[in-house]
């Protein structure tokens, strides 16, 4: 496990597609993070959640990039994702209220 040295986060809004057609021409959408909320004789609505990718830097030179909504909203007890809860994370960082260490497979938000 590694300390990290520096953050750094991108917010996504969320997408909402509308699309006619069949569950062919669906696919490239469901393999791209979208979801099927509402299916009717061909007519589609998809949605995609909202976005954090977060980019970490360890002091030795390795990066590594996580989406990480569910942390944030664990984090900071929240229901919505929103920018300013993206940017409150990597201020929160910087200023010392929170340390993040990271391995290979995922990252963790601790208290200093």
């Amino acid at each position: 496990m590694y300390s990290v040295e520096k953050v750094n986060a991108r917010y996504e809004n969320s997408q909402c597609i509308q699309h006619q057609g069949n569950r062919a021409s669906v696919q490239p959408y469901l393999r791209n993070g979208f979801r099927v909320k509402e299916e009717r004789s061909g007519w589609w609505l998809l949605t995609k959640c909202s976005q954090a990718v977060v980019y970490l830097e360890c002091p030795d030179g390795q990066r590594f990039t996580f989406d990480a909504r569910a942390k944030l909203l664990t984090w900071y007890g929240g229901n919505r994702l929103t920018q300013a809860m993206v940017n409150r994370f990597v201020n929160d960082f910087y200023k010392g209220k929170l340390k993040i260490y990271v391995d290979e497979r995922d990252f963790y938000i601790c208290n200093p």
